[in-house]
């Protein structure tokens, strides 16, 4: 088998290393997660090529199936990787991996994952593309009134205003006694009803 690598950590590459199983194990497990970590194992002679790349905060595998037509791939924890590198090293035939997603070199696998989403919905009679309502999450009644309490708090004006060693008062305009206001209003009644009208 052999080995190309890449740690972006310590700077270091590889390539056609001739490493064991446990040697290829070691050398990915000290693979920082870095967008552009990579280990590709190539077996020569089953000609099967296999890439662990690190990106979007992932591990993704690649296995050319036809070179730039169609590849299989998927996303992988680092323990489900070192499971695949072992299964390699074992001689398992790539139609045997389980979870691997032919992806046609127009399409990526997310894109492919997003498709394959929306057939697992639709088998199940459900509308891929009906817009979903976004519900805020719920509050009990007692809490939300709570909450509507706390933000309309009247605060009474304080009388003074303290300006640095200084105190002054602080000016309150004066509310209107309405009964005065109505006491004219009476006074001031005209007596003659069309007295609007007249000229």
């Amino acid at each position: 088998m052999k080995i190309n690598y890449n740690n972006p950590l310590t700077n270091q590459q590889q390539k056609e290393l001739e490493l064991n199983v446990s040697e290829t194990i070691q050398l990915f497990n000290d693979l920082p997660f870095q967008e552009d970590s990579f280990l590709k194992l190539n077996d020569t002679n089953q000609e099967w090529i296999y890439r662990f790349i690190y990106t979007n905060n992932k591990w993704m595998v690649d296995h050319p199936v036809v070179q730039g037509v169609v590849h299989k791939q998927r996303y992988a924890t680092k323990n489900e990787c070192v499971q695949l590198i072992n299964g390699i090293y074992n001689q398992v035939h790539p139609d045997n991996l389980k979870d691997f997603i032919d992806v046609p070199k127009e399409f990526t696998l997310d894109e492919m994952l997003e498709f394959k989403h929306e057939d697992d919905m639709m088998l199940k009679g459900q509308d891929p593309y009906a817009k979903t309502k976004k519900t805020s999450p719920t509050v009990s009644k007692e809490k939300a009134i709570e909450t509507k309490k706390q933000t309309t708090k009247k605060v009474k004006p304080k009388s003074l205003e303290t300006l640095g060693n200084h105190i002054k008062p602080k000016l309150e305009t004066p509310k209107p006694n309405l009964n005065k206001i109505a006491e004219k209003l009476i006074k001031n009644k005209p007596t003659d009803d069309n007295s609007f009208f007249q000229i």
